[in-house]
């Protein structure tokens, strides 16, 4: 190489690296244009005008740089020429920013960010998550969105993106995914109201398969205008209607709902409440009273009746006769229809109660009433026993009543012996109480006299001393 030369590629160079420091800080705008190589010399470039993706930033306003003019130094990747630095060109990098939209039952926009080197995209689209064998859509340069159209409703859609230049292509795209919206749903079919009471009618409807919600409306005339309105859930399809008004006409239809839109109004349906009922409730049954020991208190069992309207027990009780109605004597109500006992608390010892027993329903109809009566205990000690009546005669039907106070459940039994020591009959107690008609144990009366009767308790003889009893014929 000459020594003329050598300075000549010398001062480009230097040339080259003052513009590179003095201009960078200047670039504005990016414009796009083709480097070639000069045949004469390989350290020097042409600058042309082309539709390539290299991309030069200018600060200076023009439009393209003069032809032939010489950049130094391309082993660099840095070519300057009158105030326009040109950028190295790559294949694109990976598209970012990937995003899309649901718009309608048939449309969804995807959206990307814009890369510096491309100069096309393709949008890949698939009903699965694979893009191999998707669907390709072609989009021009610096293209960041695009609307596709013409899908089916309620499916699920995969998306990709890829950038191209000359250089190569990018790689694919996070996946994207979204699904159209569904169809507007259909008119409701299937509805049917029943009438269940004299305030209540229950509705029933077939679901539908796009449906978030339903809207049942209710009204006292043909006409949904004005209606009442009651919002139900997804995949609702009865619904109780309920404090209506007795023996009356209501009318109903439902409508569904989605994201799309309403369906239509369905079939107009009637029913009406039914009528008042004056029927009263069956009887209760198995009344049993008993009187607690203490002779201060009665227990009252029952069983309700089975009336599907059955309300409770009206419990009214008297002294010296049967009530005869529900404000003849002392009332307690019980308006839970599963209770079945009560406990009448504060009575006064050895006095004889009635009952009358009424069950209502939940139309306040009264029955008849079921009577039971009881004198309650003397208030014996603990494993005491008392005689009501020690004296009996026979030809007069008398019975002989005993009392006695023991803990509850406990086995009580009373031996009857002749004053000689013989054992006349054992009888066990039942509910603090003992009947004793003078029989003996084989079932014939006992002959007239004086007997004795001793308490036993779990097989024990108690403290309580013997009572002497008299039987006459």
């Amino acid at each position: 190489m000459t020594f003329k030369k050598y300075i000549k590629i010398n001062l480009i160079f230097i040339t080259f690296i003052f513009l590179a420091f003095s201009l960078s800080a200047q670039i504005m705008t990016n414009n796009t244009y083709k480097i070639t190589s000069d045949t004469f010399d390989s350290m020097l470039y042409n600058v042309k005008s082309s539709n390539s993706p290299y991309k030069m930033n200018n600060s200076l306003g023009q439009s393209t740089p003069s032809l032939d003019t010489k950049l130094s130094n391309a082993s660099t990747n840095i070519y300057m020429q009158s105030g326009y630095l040109l950028l190295p060109l790559s294949a694109p990098q990976t598209p970012q920013g990937i995003n899309s939209t649901t718009s309608s039952t048939e449309q969804i926009i995807i959206s990307w960010n814009d890369l510096p080197n491309e100069t096309s995209y393709t949008l890949f689209r698939d009903t699965d998550n694979n893009p191999v064998g998707a669907v390709t859509i072609g989009l021009s340069n610096n293209q960041t969105n695009y609307t596709d159209s013409i899908l089916n409703p309620n499916t699920t859609y995969y998306y990709w993106v890829k950038a191209y230049n000359s250089e190569g292509e990018s790689g694919f795209s996070t996946v994207i995914s979204n699904t159209t919206h569904p169809i507007t749903p259909l008119q409701p079919q299937g509805i049917i109201a029943t009438s269940i009471s004299t305030n209540q009618i229950n509705l029933i409807w077939n679901d539908l398969p796009n449906e978030t919600s339903y809207t049942l409306f209710r009204d006292t005339d043909n006409n949904p205008a004005g209606a009442v309105k009651f919002g139900l859930s997804a995949n609702q399809t009865n619904y109780s209607d309920i404090g209506l008004i007795t023996n009356t006409t209501y009318y109903y239809w439902v409508k569904a709902y989605n994201i799309t839109g309403e369906s239509p109004f369905s079939l107009i349906i009637s029913n009406t409440t039914l009528p008042p009922d004056s029927t009263p409730p069956n009887e209760i049954s198995s009344l049993n009273i008993q009187s607690l020991p203490n002779g201060k208190q009665a227990t009252l069992t029952w069983q309700n009746p089975p009336d599907s309207d059955f309300a409770g027990v009206i419990i009214v009780r008297k002294l010296n006769a049967y009530p005869t109605s529900t404000n003849d004597g002392t009332a307690f109500y019980i308006t839970n229809n599963s209770i079945n006992t009560y406990d009448d608390i504060n009575l006064e010892m050895r006095t004889r109660y009635y009952y009358r027993i009424y069950a209502f329903d939940d139309n306040g109809n009264i029955s008849s009433g079921v009577t039971g009566d009881i004198e309650t205990l003397s208030g014996l000690g603990h494993n005491k026993f008392a005689i009501k009546k020690p004296v009996i005669r026979l030809n007069r039907g008398e019975i002989m009543e005993f009392e006695y106070n023991t803990d509850a459940g406990a086995n009580v039994t009373f031996d009857i012996y002749t004053m000689m020591g013989t054992l006349v009959n054992t009888i066990r107690g039942v509910n603090y109480r003992v009947y004793w008609d003078g029989k003996n144990s084989g079932g014939r009366t006992v002959a007239n006299g004086f007997y004795l009767i001793i308490m036993r308790v779990n097989g024990q003889k108690t403290s309580s001393k013997p009572r002497k009893v008299g039987v006459l014929k």
